[in-house]
């Protein structure tokens, strides 16, 4: 009782002692300005207004505040509020800022301004970006999700979940954010909720820093050093605000795209700072637009709000998103070595016999070559301290989804407008709804139960057992899936049961088995494979009796493969193995794996059926017998074989991040290096060992270069069968990685590559040497016109190269569009071989 007592003195106390300013800014025209900022001047304290230009401040009562209204394009207000007990109630309006064009200096060259004032916000921009050394921040951060269209066939399914079109979704969290340089973010979740659980974007995004915008977001900065060579600048004028001149200046792409934006950025003078920017950016057919305003805290500028716009159509859907955050810092440190005011000079303001000085920013004046060197020494000195390249840790408070509407009240920084409110009425009352119908659902009917059991038996289905264990079945039934046809194995159904046990985050088990019976051949077939991995460390263990494909990298789908046989195409040629088989692999993360395994295997011969079951039309059916330009005949005679695999790929110049205390791989900038050697033994003999450079890049924004070189040599070939071979020509369709490293016309004279007998005729016993390489551009023919430019098409150039015993110096070189209805890319290429007219040719393809 007594405890109560005192809880609700205190609420009472808290209560009197706090009060609300609310109020409402527009424009002359009052017309409302959606998310103007607020900030109590000389304080911390702040908030942003809604899309109706709406307010809310919570204060302290009996005290006067000044407050400072600003909105992009318009002066800047600061009023001065009295404020009781009671809540106070103004409105604000804002005059759009007159632009001034002053005498500027421009220098001998007669450049546009701008171009001076943006030489030295570039150079001066690592600067800026240290100004803060750690700042503690609660960040109020609210999305809207708005479905304007649905394609009609998935219109009434939508609905069924709750999701309609012209309702927008919200998400709200607040966050709690201290951030310490260079590199260090503590992020705790204090609150979130969303007016459709199955559309919770409250995690979305953070602050943009244009200062130094991260490489995920692949988009140059109008600040990074590279700047100049991607954007063109307007001097559009200046204005003043607090004392300070701010300059205008545009933004103009050299060629506008993903990649690149375009708006207006403002500039401080003197400090040469951000003090707003509004951007706009197209990235995969989708519209970005940002704004970023920033404000005076104790002596730096920093941001105290930010919008960003996300719209776009695709496969017939048509929404819009909103982020809006707003970050009140409850303390900032500030680092005096980099917040001194020093006189920036341009290279056209350089004395001629200027005497060289100690470069730091304790001096009155530096020069543009000087900040840039400052900027490389922060740079290296972090680089050298640690590889770490940020160190995140996130919590979420228990509870965070458990706050009540008293709460968001209090704590929210951007009142909900009107439909915002009502989204999550509609939202709670759907809940209200579910639950309902939850617990009015009794036990299904034997009869759905048995339907059920069907539905698993002939599709497939996946199980929980008991002790962490998991099942997943796949069906022999299923055409395609379970039920496939090949010219050698004639029709065959295959089931898998797979087993998977996680133990704990360091160990878990898998045991996979498949059974399959060919009808053509009358065989019964499987395999069984049991596999533990622990940390960074898999064990594997297994047999089979299958038929494989003489290239084992080859990654053809088996329903692909039966669909062209049916027309008498065997993309997979095959034999019959019978295998036992061992092996290990140490793996650090994608910076350095070691493989080996140990293979005794009983390998026959296939042919084609004699009969086949089901056949189209009147073409020769393909040979099971692979042509082959090093061996007289690929027709092997029954052995046994013991292959034994090694292989080492490392990737160097490794950057660590470090999530919730847990080191995790960032990336490299170097490529990795692939060593393998394979040793044949018992009715094979050979030796065989290759290196392999693997590289992926990017060569500009939204630009991509990658290429795969590899060389390699059988140091011993005594005894070498077709599968044993190196073959150069593996083609992937299964997943992306390694698509691009194959041949398109090598073994063909037709247009599209559609000759399985030729895929083996290069495959080699000797040395080789081969290279792929492609770079993505985000202008180059067809990209030149900006609406295949907004859109997800890309254009690239590739060269393809070979040289074996058999096959002199092989190049082609191509064209490809790739992206198109973000499936599929056509390409037009030319083959030149020695001692042959150079030929010509097209294709259609997956996508990179």
């Amino acid at each position: 009782m007594i405890l109560r007592i005192l809880l609700l003195l205190l609420i009472t106390f808290g209560s009197a002692n706090a009060a609300k300013i609310k109020g409402i800014i527009r424009d002359q025209n009052k017309d409302p300005l959606s998310f103007a900022s607020v900030v109590v001047k000389g304080q911390t304290l702040g908030t942003m207004a809604n899309e109706r230009g709406e307010f809310l401040l919570d204060v302290p009562a009996n005290k006067t505040y000044e407050l400072v209204f600003q909105f992009l394009g318009y002066k800047t207000v600061i009023k001065q509020v009295e404020v009781g007990t009671d809540d106070v109630f103004i409105e604000i309006q804002l005059q759009e800022q007159s632009i001034l064009l002053g005498e500027i200096k421009v220098g001998k060259s007669k450049e546009d301004p701008a171009y001076a004032i943006m030489r030295k916000a570039i150079a001066k921009s690592k600067i800026n970006d240290k100004q803060v050394d750690h700042y503690d921040a609660d960040v109020y951060i609210k999305n809207t999700l708005l479905v304007n269209k649905v394609p009609g066939i998935l219109k009434k399914k939508l609905e069924e979940n709750h999701i309609k079109v012209g309702i927008p979704y919200v998400s709200e969290s607040l966050t709690n954010i201290k951030f310490t340089q260079p590199n260090k973010r503590v992020t705790k979740v204090l609150a979130k909720r969303s007016s459709m659980d199955e559309m919770d974007l409250s995690g979305a995004y953070y602050l943009v820093n244009f200062y130094d915008l991260p490489d995920d977001m692949n988009l140059i900065s109008p600040l990074s050093p590279k700047a100049f060579a991607y954007y063109k600048f307007e001097y559009l004028g200046y204005f003043e605000d607090r004392g300070r001149v701010i300059n205008k200046i545009k933004i103009i792409p050299r060629r506008y795209g993903p990649g690149v934006c375009k708006g207006t950025i403002f500039i401080i003078e003197d400090l040469w700072s951000i003090h707003s920017i509004d951007a706009e950016t197209v990235n995969e057919g989708f519209t970005i637009k940002m704004k970023q305003l920033y404000s005076p805290q104790q002596e730096v500028w920093v941001p105290v709000s930010q919008n960003i716009d996300f719209s776009g159509k695709v496969f017939g859907f048509d929404f819009h998103a909103k982020l809006q955050v707003h970050p009140k810092y409850k303390s900032l440190r500030i680092n005096q070595k980099y917040v001194a005011e020093v006189k920036v000079l341009d290279k056209f303001e350089v004395p001629k016999n200027r005497a060289k000085k100690e470069i730091n920013l304790q001096q009155e004046e530096l020069t543009l070559k000087d900040l840039r060197k400052l900027s490389k020494q922060i740079e290296k000195t972090e680089k050298k301290e640690s590889p770490v390249v940020t160190i995140d840790s996130t919590s979420t408070d228990s509870l965070a989804n458990k706050r009540s509407e008293e709460y968001w009240n209090t704590i929210r920084s951007i009142p909900l407008t009107i439909e915002e409110t009502k989204s999550y009425k509609t939202g709670d009352s759907i809940r209200i709804v579910v639950k309902r119908e939850d617990s009015l659902k009794t036990e299904p009917k034997t009869k759905t139960t048995r339907n059920k059991h069907l539905d698993r038996l002939f599709i497939g289905s996946s199980f929980k057992l008991k002790d962490q264990w998991k099942l997943q079945y796949s069906s022999p039934l299923l055409p395609f899936f379970g039920v496939n046809y090949d010219m050698v194995q004639g029709i065959f159904t295959e089931a898998k049961v797979n087993f998977t046990k996680t133990q704990n985050k360091n160990l878990n088990y898998a045991w996979n088995n498949q059974v399959r019976y060919a009808f053509g051949l009358k065989k019964l077939m499987g395999g069984s494979e049991f596999i533990t991995k622990y940390k960074k460390n898999t064990f594997e263990i297994g047999a089979s009796s299958l038929t494989r494909s003489f290239d084992r990298e080859q990654t053809m789908p088996i329903w692909a493969n039966s669909l062209v046989n049916l027309f008498k195409i065997n993309l997979i040629q095959m034999y019959l193995k019978e295998e036992a088989h061992v092996g290990y692999t140490y793996k650090n993360e994608n910076r350095f794996t070691y493989s080996t395994k140990l293979e005794y295997s009983k390998r026959s011969f296939l042919d084609n059926l004699n009969k086949l079951p089901l056949a189209i039309g009147g073409r020769t059916p393909t040979p099971n017998i692979p042509r082959n330009e090093e061996l007289d005949t690929t027709y092997f005679p029954t052995h046994n074989a013991w292959v034994w695999s090694n292989s080492i790929t490392f990737k160097p110049g490794a950057k660590y991040k470090l999530v919730n205390g847990k080191k995790r791989y960032a990336g490299s900038e170097w490529p990795s290096f692939i060593l393998s050697y394979n040793k044949g033994m018992g009715e094979v003999d050979y030796d065989f060992t290759s290196l392999g450079i693997d590289h992926d890049m990017a060569s500009g924004p939204d630009e991509r270069f990658r290429f795969y070189l590899e060389g390699g040599s059988f140091l011993n070939h005594k005894q070498v069968y077709l599968m044993d071979m190196r073959h150069v020509n593996t083609i992937k369709i299964s997943g992306q990685e390694g698509y691009f490293r194959f041949f398109r016309m090598l073994n063909t004279r037709l247009p599209i590559q559609l000759s399985p007998e030729n895929y083996y005729k290069y495959s080699t016993q000797g040395s080789y040497i081969k290279l792929h390489a492609v770079n993505e551009f985000r202008r180059l023919l067809l990209s030149q016109i900006p609406i295949v430019r907004y859109s997800s098409l890309k254009e690239d150039l590739f060269i393809n190269y070979l040289k074996t015993p058999a096959l002199k110096n092989y190049v082609e070189l191509g064209y490809g569009i790739d992206g198109i209805f973000r499936l599929l890319r056509i390409e037009v290429l030319t083959a030149i071989e020695q001692g042959h007219k150079p030929r010509w040719g097209w294709q259609i393809g997956v996508t990179f």
